[in-house]
C-alpha cells in the first residue's frame, strides 16, 4: 500500500524491495541486461515487508525503510529485522535528455542467525541452477552491515552504470567475515532513444519506443557490454571469488515487448575445494519478455 499525498513524500506499508543498489530499485524491465550483476544478486537486500519513506528534494531523494519481517526466495531469506538507507543525488532533468544519479547505500540487520545468513549467486544467468560462488551457511551470524555506493549518467543514447557493494558478518565467539564485489557496463543505442530515467524516485523504468513494431516502426536496437566481479571468501569462509565479461543486445519491439540476448563469459571461478573451482564457460542466453505491468 502506497500513500502519496503528501508533497514529495511517498509512504510505503506492506512487501517491497528495500531502497538499496540502482539496479535493485530499477524494474527488471528497465535491465539493460537479462540478470542483475553478480554482486546486486549476492550481496543486496532482498524483498522484505516493512514500512518505506522516500522524500524528494530538489537536487537529492532520500529512502528510508525499517525491516520488520522476511520473505524467502530462492530458499534463502534475509533473516533479522533491520534499517535500510539509501541518498541519491539526482539533480532534476536539465531539459537535454541527461540524468547523473550518484547515491550510497547503508544497511544493518540484527537478529539474525546461521541458517538463514548465506550469500551466493548464479553465473548472471537464471536458466543456469548452478550457484558457481556460495557461502552456504555462516556459523555464528548474529548481524550484519553493508554499504553500497552507485553511480550513472544518461547523455542521449550513450549511458553507463556502476556499482560497489561490500557487506560485513558479525559472529557469535568468531572472527567478523567481509564480502565484496562490483560492477561497471555501458550502453548505446542504435536508434534515437535513451534509457528512461525516473527523477521522481531516483530509479530506471521501462523504454519509451518511439516507433514501435506493432505501428509499422522498427522499435529500438541497444548494445551493451558489462563486467563484473564478487567475492564471497574471507577467513574461514570460502565462498569462491567470480569475474564475468558479458556483451547484450536488446530489440524493444514496444515498450512493454523485448527481444534480449547475452553473451556471457565467466573468466575465472576461484572456489578451491569446489566442483565448479576453474570453471570459465561461455553461456549464451536469449529471452522474451513482455511486461504486464
Amino acid at each position: 500500500v502506497t500513500y502519496s499525498g503528501w508533497d514529495r513524500t511517498l509512504l510505503t506499508l506492506g512487501i517491497s524491495d528495500p531502497a538499496f543498489s540502482l539496479e535493485s530499485v530499477s524494474q527488471s524491465a528497465a535491465l539493460t541486461f537479462m540478470e542483475r550483476g553478480l554482486v546486486v544478486d549476492a550481496l543486496a537486500e532482498s524483498k522484505s515487508g516493512g514500512v518505506s519513506v522516500l522524500h524528494r528534494k530538489t537536487n537529492s531523494i532520500l529512502n528510508a525503510s525499517l525491516i520488520l519481517f522476511d520473505v524467502s526466495q530462492d530458499d534463502l531469506q534475509d533473516d533479522g529485522q533491520g534499517v535500510v538507507l539509501h541518498y541519491v543525488h539526482s539533480p532534476i532533468s536539465n531539459g537535454f535528455g541527461r540524468s547523473v544519479h550518484v547515491g550510497a547505500s547503508l544497511s544493518y540487520r540484527w537478529n539474525t542467525s546461521a541458517e538463514n545468513t548465506r550469500f551466493r549467486t548464479r553465473p548472471e544467468i537464471a536458466t543456469v541452477n548452478d550457484y558457481f560462488v556460495d557461502t552456504g551457511e555462516i556459523a555464528g551470524a548474529e548481524r550484519n552491515g553493508r554499504l553500497g555506493f552507485e553511480a550513472s549518467q544518461v547523455a542521449g543514447r550513450f549511458s553507463w552504470q556502476t556499482e560497489i557493494i561490500a557487506a560485513q558478518i558479525h559472529r557469535t565467539g568468531l572472527d567478523t567475515v567481509d564480502f565484496w564485489g562490483t560492477y561497471a557496463y555501458a550502453s548505446w543505442f542504435l536508434t534515437n532513444h535513451q534509457r528512461n530515467y525516473d527523477f521522481g524516485t531516483g530509479k530506471f523504468g521501462k523504454l519509451k519506443v518511439a516507433a514501435p513494431v506493432l505501428d509499422g516502426g522498427v522499435g529500438a536496437f541497444e548494445i551493451a557490454a558489462r563486467a563484473s566481479v564478487v567475492d564471497l571468501t574471507d577467513r574461514d569462509i570460502t565462498g569462491g571469488k567470480e569475474f564475468n565479461i558479458s556483451l547484450g543486445l536488446n530489440w524493444y519491439l514496444t515498450q512493454r515487448i523485448r527481444l534480449m540476448t547475452n553473451l556471457i563469459k565467466v573468466v575465472d571461478v576461484d572456489r578451491p575445494g569446489s566442483e565448479f573451482d576453474g570453471l570459465d564457460p561461455l553461456i549464451f542466453s536469449l529471452r522474451f519478455q513482455l511486461v504486464f505491468d
